[in-house]
């Protein structure tokens, strides 16, 4: 046998580091953590708990909250709470598709897809079904703040 050439991946060598992926909230800026396994498994499950639907929009909408608030650690729930749902939505998008979550996610689904007893999957809707939902419900109905 001739010398096999070793592969070798330097994980330390890694950037993880999002300096440059910022969200300017009341002239503060709040750096984006990325995201961590154990944070896109909390997500994901949280995500599947709401698909399954509670029926309690403040639940639903802490779900929201606390996916934002791991992506950004200085945004607070109270924060949160008194923005607009539009707002809301695009920063949770914005944190989804810099932090590699939704990669994450397209990995699994494309995964999933080739598998030879998959399914066809429907196109995937622009805004997350559930997050529709949530937004749908809460635009009728202010959420309310913790006492």
């Amino acid at each position: 046998m001739a010398g096999k050439e070793t592969k070798f991946l330097n994980l330390d060598e890694v950037d993880v580091e999002v300096d440059n992926i910022v969200i300017k909230l009341d002239q503060i800026e709040h750096k984006l953590t990325p995201i961590t396994l154990r944070d896109w498994i909390a997500n994901t499950k949280m995500m599947q708990e709401l698909r399954a639907g509670s029926g309690d929009m403040e639940a639903e909408a802490n779900v929201i909250i606390n996916m934002i608030t791991r992506s950004f650690k200085t945004l607070t729930a109270d924060m949160l709470k008194d923005m607009p749902l539009v707002k809301l939505n695009k920063i949770l998008e914005f944190a989804r598709s810099h932090n590699g979550e939704k990669t994450a996610d397209e990995e699994v689904e494309a995964e999933a897809a080739s598998h030879p007893l998959a399914v066809p999957a429907a196109a995937p809707p622009v805004v997350d079904p559930a997050l529709a939902t949530l937004i749908e419900r809460v635009a009728v109905q202010p959420i309310s703040s913790p006492k």
